[in-house]
């Protein structure tokens, strides 16, 4: 017989006591085979209290509990309503059965039998000379022999998970583990979607290409975080949840309010016995465990590699250092020409979901170029692609802005409310100069923030005008060449509330295409025409074909920095 996964004792174990097996079965004879009581408890009750309206009716509206063993010695001959008043709550607290006793002679109606039978509550009749007080001892000697083998069973599966992780086995070796407990398909997963450990033959299912890929897996997951009034049963205990897959469930891992990671099992959780049972609330103990000594682990590490990416991208360490650093780490800095960096402003993220970042960032580049390297900082992500030997600069840039594109195209379902801004620095002649890449970088994300751009990627070319001029916007001279070139056509648009200087910028930037500014205008080729006439005769001269016309050209780009 296969026992519920409750823990408890079978009743079919209990009639098998001294005194219970003499007890005839009323009603619910089927019920017996699955049936498992938790607790007994013993009542006396007389029939004068027969109020079904009344609070006082019987003495039991907060002592009958679910899977509970009800002795009931009635010493006086019980009425039908106090039967019927008894049989509801019984039915309604979920109690496990009814032993009644009573003095001989006493007969229970047919209609209350009818529907004990229809509520599915078993119930017995203990013979007159089986005093209820004297199945106590057995009962209890029953409880607690079973209460001590599964504390013994538990505290074997335990120490046996706690030695996988002793043994350097890590999430691995917990779910081997596991695997001969429950004999069906497991996962074990971090929180980031990244897969710890599996066993069983999950290659086989349709959606093994979903549970595999950790961006996806974290799609899936994310939203159970939201469902933790979902993740216990009535006991307080963590159960298996159904996931939006077909026969799919899971069973959290959680650290305080922290989840960790996921257990997910490809099988019915109601097919798992006690032993089952068990065995999973350990793992995922164990797991739990094992999850925040990795944790641990990379956070010294994540340490390691700040200090190290700090003297990276400044000049405060020789280079030579740096390469032995390194490879210390298992990195090949060979051909790391440039750094891109993945930005989130303006938004407060948590550190899982930073880890969530970085490991959707590094599966996107690392797919496309598989030598790169991804770090994860306290507010970016900072990327340094792998580049082609003997690659010329602009291969190179080329190389970047289709990976940058690669990232914005792909980027995570669950991610989506992280609004990100990718940044590109130049490309070096060698890792050596990797700390300019770095700093030129951040300069295209402070100019991105000046300028207003909404576009999420920049590189350093796009405004390295701006980072020049910008150096010189307090002198007199760039002062001077300001108001003597456009100064007049800012004083219009401010007062007329027109795009003039911005018409003439976009113009000097096409080249003077007239079709290709005017597209980026969004306005008509003639309409273009009608401006550029305007600002000639507001200047008094052109500034597209005045000898003057770089100084027109800079001067434009300077009052996009005002």
């Amino acid at each position: 017989m296969q026992e519920k996964d409750l823990q408890g004792v079978p009743l079919v174990t209990l009639l098998e006591l001294d005194g219970l097996n003499r007890a005839r079965v009323l009603v619910c004879q089927p019920e017996l085979t699955h049936r498992v009581a938790r607790t007994f408890t013993l009542l006396n009750v007389g029939s004068t209290f027969h109020d079904p309206e009344s609070d006082i009716s019987l003495p039991v509206r907060d002592i009958l509990l679910a899977d509970q063993l009800v002795l009931i010695d009635f010493y006086l001959p019980p009425t039908d309503e106090l039967l019927t008043d008894l049989l509801n709550r019984a039915a309604i607290a979920g109690c496990s059965a009814l032993v009644l006793h009573s003095n001989p002679g006493t007969s229970f109606p047919s209609a209350w039998t009818q529907k004990a039978e229809t509520l599915g509550l078993p119930v017995l009749e203990l013979p007159s000379d089986v005093l209820p007080a004297e199945l106590i001892a057995p009962l209890l000697d029953e409880f607690l022999r079973r209460e001590h083998a599964l504390l013994d069973q538990t505290t074997s599966v335990q120490e046996r998970m706690v030695g996988r992780i002793l043994a350097g086995q890590g999430g691995q070796g917990i779910v081997d583990l596991l695997f001969t407990f429950l004999g069906q398909p497991i996962l074990l997963v971090e929180s980031s979607g990244v897969i710890l450990g599996q066993a069983g033959a999950w290659h086989r299912l349709l959606i093994w290409d979903t549970l595999s890929n950790p961006d996806q897996l974290c799609a899936i997951l994310a939203p159970l975080v939201d469902r933790t009034g979902e993740w216990y049963d009535p006991e307080g205990e963590l159960k298996p949840l159904a996931l939006d897959q077909p026969h799919l469930f899971v069973k959290p891992v959680v650290d305080g309010k922290e989840v960790l990671g996921w257990f997910i099992l490809n099988f019915e959780p109601e097919a798992m016995d006690i032993s089952a049972r068990l065995a999973l609330d350990q793992a995922a103990v164990a797991a739990a465990l094992e999850i925040s000594r990795q944790a641990a682990i990379s956070q010294v590490e994540w340490r390691l590699q700040a200090n190290f990416l700090n003297d990276l991208v400044t000049y405060s360490t020789a280079t030579s250092t740096l390469e032995e650093r390194a490879s210390r780490f298992g990195w090949d800095l060979g051909n790391k020409r440039a750094v891109m960096l993945a930005c989130w402003e303006r938004q407060e993220i948590t550190a899982q979901r930073r880890r969530w970042l970085a490991t959707a960032v590094t599966h996107i580049i690392c797919d496309r170029r598989p030598e790169s390297l991804v770090f994860e900082r306290e507010s970016e992500i900072l990327i340094l692609p792998q580049l082609p030997d003997a690659c010329d600069p602009r291969t190179a840039q080329d190389i970047m802005q289709s990976l940058a594109q690669e990232l914005l195209n792909n980027w995570p379902s669950h991610l989506k409310d992280i609004s990100v801004v990718i940044a590109m620095g130049g490309v070096q002649s060698s890792f050596r100069e990797i700390a300019t890449s770095y700093q030129e970088a951040r300069r295209a994300l402070m100019m991105r923030r000046r300028l207003g751009l909404r576009y999420p990627l920049v590189t350093f070319q796009d405004v390295r005008i701006f980072s020049l001029l910008e150096r010189y916007m307090g002198d007199d001279e760039a002062v001077a060449l300001f108001q003597r070139t456009i100064g007049p056509l800012v004083e219009y648009d401010a007062k007329q509330n027109t795009e003039f200087v911005r018409t003439a910028e976009i113009y000097f930037d096409c080249n003077y295409r007239l079709q290709q500014a005017a597209d980026q205008l969004l306005i008509h080729p003639s309409s273009l025409k009608y401006r550029l006439q305007r600002i000639r005769e507001i200047l008094g001269s052109d500034p597209f074909y005045d000898k003057d016309h770089l100084a027109f050209y800079l001067a434009t780009k300077i009052a996009r920095l005002l």
